[in-house]
């Protein structure tokens, strides 16, 4: 490709999630393209799908008009089947070298994972592990199954069998790992002395699993991961690992860029070796380094030694320390500083000054490779018979000044962790309060500008026909244009946005949600920042959907909401005869079925998944809320009856309510100008109170608490039956406190109407967010009315975090007793709350001993009948005696 411009432009597309993963190679692609002042375009967003999925304008902007070269990090970008494939055909005309996978037509930059997974499991078996399992990766994933193929042929090597049963799949997620404990251990009864995973968080969740059901790590199971991530370092055995050259892959990929722009022939396929990174996670930790063999140290000839030593020092190190980027020559610098002083001789450089050149965030990795350093040093003294002190003394003093550093770097960090959080709020406080699309811009411009790593900031928006886009903000207008946004091909990228200091770093994330496109966030900063940017994205991204997004539209969807998948009803799931349709919604559509039990029809709900998001990957949500529901026993909580897989897809049996939710029940007492009666609210909400108590109480099967948040409680999702009972349902969301992530920074997942302020600034909750969300069903029941009822989510969440809610007084009669009980539900502080359902619960029925008391389950049964029987504003069921179904429909 010839060059058109003085400088190259590349495109670094650094797909979402896993930035462990995606962080390092980032920073050695950075690394380069800085010190070779080319401009670069880093693109942010989700993988790459198939045509009708998700639209991405960043990556629409790789064309060969815009950029010299492309560099793509295909491990995290292409998961779906024929991703890759559709991606290179897509872009065909760009140049491309890719990171991590196979992309056809490109230059690939990989890592050996086929010999990681053999050095892995030679060394298990080397330890005298027999029986080794794996916990594989996902299905059309080529790192996966390169290392599927490793771990094959190294059993071949090591003279074992492969057995199938020892085989467990998985999906790159730490619950993989802990399901195959249960699949390997507890189903098929396997057990196995060692298990590997084909990444470190599946192991991780192997760890974990583990240790619940009172294994010991290594003494009854090794185990061993791959990626050599930071928390494997960190984990409690500290975890065994196959480290990836991540910043060296990210390296060589934007040289062989470069090379290409300029014309120069590369070749087709690098690949880089892994190295195994002992730890003590199998048992053998540390054994490594005090056996290499080094040539003998002579006194007064320390520098002779260690040149003559410095290639084994070096790799040995570098293999011990699991830092697979660690260059030789500073670390010789180091090592000739420490034998100089050995010598006391005058050093070459000092050993502080090397260490402060070096990358502030390679500082812990110092501190363990000097300790090595130490060990192999000591280690030859004492073959020689010669005194150890000064040695010892020499690299102490090293590497305490490397851990005075780290230190002071991870106190920045905090400070920036915690700055960069309020940050996030005062952003997100600026777009609620904005009650037009002008306020908006300001607000955005206002905290942008605020930003330490943001030098300038852009936002375009789609038009109508998406052909075109305009530029809404910008922080550096075209001369006399400051107040007529710019108008370009959206495809393109004005060259008002491109900063006229050559180079220039350009960060791209996509706006919008639920599979639509709204346009773009271009902010002007470093590559390294692209995670802060997709949080960024996403942030505003979901206050834009909640704008304009619908309450209504979506507590009630019809066929008219766009999110509403359509199709023809099937007639069998499984071995359940489809009766009718009840609603869909995001992520499943819930059908009425029925099987035959000993010759009588049961009815049942059953929740499919839309076909779409099974595709990519998103089974995983719905086995996880099988997983948690059916754990949870307890007569107020919809029981789950069965998993299943079907050629329409994977579905979910729950146990049929027959009677519809407070939702619905709501609206028929509106529809008679009634409310519910005080003492069947107090019944319902006695009910729920339990039921949700014992989901918040859920352990494991040795007893662990998994301290369940359901996350999504509202009146939608607490159905009231013809028999008076009431049950909460919906586990899609909930999450164990173990699962939260916080790669979900500013994305609000639950209904806006219930949620706690703590979870509409996105922060960690705990079950004191579902006692708020029962706080608001209790003040609707009571009143009948809604108690945030504004007209979009923008201003809902608004409402929610401005202050105290109105007292339930303020819009019914109610005694001071049942006053402070709501309110204290409804605390803005979650230490001021009840502090759990059943505390709630137990207040609620000794506030209402003074109100008549509770209904009866079958007064709450009548009115459900009652009132249910003959309204048609709604989505319930009720059955008639002779068992034929009567379904009301939503109008």
């Amino acid at each position: 490709m010839v060059i058109r411009r003085d400088t190259p432009t590349v495109a670094l597309v650094v797909p979402r999630g896993a930035p462990q993963y995606t962080g390092p190679i980032v920073r050695g692609a950075a690394s380069v393209l800085r010190a070779a002042r080319a401009n670069v375009l880093t693109l942010v967003g989700g993988g790459h799908h198939l045509k009708g999925r998700v639209r991405n304008l960043a990556y629409e902007l790789l064309s060969p008009d815009l950029v010299d070269g492309v560099i793509t990090i295909g491990g995290m970008l292409f998961l779906e089947e024929g991703a890759a494939e559709h991606f290179r055909e897509q872009y065909r005309n760009v140049t491309i070298v890719n990171v991590g996978s196979e992309l056809p037509s490109s230059t690939n930059v990989l890592a050996d994972n086929e010999q990681g997974m053999r050095d892995a499991v030679r060394h298990l078996a080397g330890l005298g592990h027999q029986k080794i399992a794996l916990v594989r990766g996902p299905q059309h994933n080529t790192e996966a199954a390169e290392r599927y193929r490793g771990y094959r042929a190294g059993l071949e090597g090591a003279g074992l069998a492969l057995d199938p049963q020892l085989i467990a799949p998985g999906t790159y997620m730490a619950l993989s790992g802990e399901k195959a404990v249960r699949l390997l251990i507890d189903e098929r009864g396997t057990q196995p002395d060692a298990i590997i995973a084909a990444n470190d968080g599946m192991a991780l969740g192997v760890m974990r699993a583990l240790k619940r059901r009172g294994l010991r790590i290594p003494n009854d199971i090794a185990v061993m991961g791959f990626d050599n991530v930071l928390e494997s370092a960190t984990s409690d055995p500290p975890l065994t690992s196959i480290a990836q050259p991540l910043v060296d892959e990210g390296a060589r990929a934007a040289d062989l860029v470069l090379a290409l722009v300029r014309g120069q022939a590369v070749p087709e396929r690098v690949l880089l070796p892994t190295e195994l990174v002992i730890r003590e996670s199998c048992g053998d930790a540390g054994n490594g380094a005090s056996t290499t063999a080094l040539d003998p140290y002579r006194p007064g000839d320390g520098r002779a030694w260690l040149d003559a030593n410095a290639e084994a020092l070096f790799t040995t190190v570098r293999r011990e320390a699991g830092w697979s980027s660690l260059e030789q020559a500073p670390f010789v610098d180091i090592a000739r500083g420490v034998v100089s002083e050995l010598e006391g001789l005058a050093p070459a450089a000092q050993p502080e000054a090397l260490l402060k050149r070096s990358a502030e965030a390679d500082l812990w990795r110092w501190v363990k490779a000097l300790s090595l350093f130490e060990r192999l040093l000591v280690g030859s003294l004492e073959k020689a018979g010669l005194p150890t002190a000064s040695a010892r003394q020499g690299v102490e003093r090293v590497i305490s000044v490397a851990e005075r550093m780290a230190e002071a770097e991870r106190a920045r960090d905090a400070v920036e962790d915690e700055a960069a959080l309020d940050r996030s709020t005062r952003f997100g406080m600026a777009l609620l309060r904005a009650h037009s699309q002008s306020e908006m811009v300001n607000a955005v411009a206002n905290r942008l500008a605020e930003h330490p790593h943001i030098r300038g900031y852009h936002i375009s928006l789609l038009e109508q026909d998406e052909r075109w886009s305009r530029l809404a903000l910008s922080s550096s207008p075209r001369p006399g244009e400051e107040d007529q946004p710019l108008r370009f091909i959206t495809r393109t990228l004005p060259d008002t946005i491109r900063p006229q200091a050559l180079p220039y770093n350009l960060c791209l994330a996509n706006l919008g949600e639920d599979r639509s496109a709204a346009g773009l966030l271009v902010l002007e900063t470093a590559p390294e920042q692209a995670t802060r940017v997709d949080e960024l994205a996403m942030q505003l991204s979901s206050w834009l959907d909640a704008g304009r997004r619908d309450i209504q539209r979506e507590e009630a969807p019809g066929e008219h909401d766009p999110r509403t998948v359509t199709g023809k009803t099937p007639a069998r799931i499984g071995r359940y005869q489809v009766l009718t349709k009840l609603g869909s919604g995001g992520m499943a559509t819930v059908y009425l079925a029925q099987t035959d039990v000993a010759g009588v029809a049961r009815p049942v709900a059953l929740k499919l998944l839309h076909t779409e998001l099974e595709q990519a990957g998103w089974a995983e949500q719905l086995i996880e809320e099988a997983r948690l529901a059916a754990a949870i026993r307890h007569p107020n909580v919809v029981q789950v009856l069965e998993l299943g897989e079907h050629a329409s897809g994977v579905f979910l049996v729950m146990e049929f309510v027959e009677g519809g939710s407070l939702a619905v029940l709501l609206r028929a007492m509106r529809q008679g100008s009634e409310r519910v009666p005080a003492r069947i609210v107090a019944r319902i909400l006695v009910d729920s109170l339990g039921g949700l108590h014992a989901a918040h109480e859920l352990k494991d099967a040795e007893g662990v608490p998994l301290n369940l948040v359901h996350r999504d409680v509202s009146l939608q999702n607490i159905l009231v039956g013809v028999d008076g009972v009431t049950k909460i349902t919906d586990f899609g969301i909930a999450k164990t406190a173990e699962h939260f992530d916080v790669t979900e920074s500013g994305v609000l997942k639950g209904k806006v109407r219930y949620m706690s302020p703590e979870q509409a600034f996105g922060r960690r909750v705990d079950r004191r967010a579902d006692v708020w969300a029962m706080g608001v069903v209790l003040w609707e029941l009571l009143t009948n009315q809604r108690l945030f009822g504004e007209a979009n989510e923008a201003a809902t969440l608004l409402k929610i975090i401005s202050g105290p809610p109105p007292h339930v007084s303020t819009s019914c009669t109610v005694t001071p007793e049942v006053d402070a009980l709501v309110a204290r539900a409804l605390a803005i502080d979650p230490s001021e709350r009840f502090q759990s359902a059943r505390e709630f619960r137990s207040a609620l029925v000794s506030v209402w001993q003074g109100e008549g008391g509770l209904a009866e389950p079958e007064e709450v049964g009548a009115l459900v009948r009652d009132r249910l029987s003959h309204f048609e504003g709604g989505k319930h069921l009720i059955l008639d005696s002779d068992t034929t179904l009567r379904a009301r429909r939503a109008n």
